[in-house]
């Protein structure tokens, strides 16, 4: 999927789900952005394994621990959406290499 197909999907999205048109390019950038930067990351701190065993066993380990702590974070996001009365709702994005 071109970065140009992931933008407009997840705008679709978000305005299908309600979030006012005046913030999904805003919503849309901040993700993305935020993603990019959290693979980058993650790449960039296992690249300088020595070897690529350790490297390839690092990197499953760090992403196991990412998905729980990205759990952890969903959860409190959508704890704090309600406690201030935004209503939540669920959408599933799926990246296609």
């Amino acid at each position: 999927m071109t970065d140009f197909a992931l933008r407009a999907a997840l705008r679709r999205t978000l305005l299908d789900n309600g979030v006012p048109p005046a913030h999904v390019d805003e919503v849309v950038d901040l993700s993305l952005h935020a993603a990019d930067r959290a693979a980058a990351t993650l790449l960039d701190v296992i690249s300088r394994a020595g070897d690529a065993r350790v490297a390839t066993c690092a990197l499953g380990v760090a992403s196991s621990v990412l998905r729980g702590k990205l759990d952890t974070l969903d959860t409190a996001q959508q704890q704090f959406a309600r406690e201030q009365g935004v209503p939540v709702r669920r959408a599933h994005v799926t990246v296609a290499a």
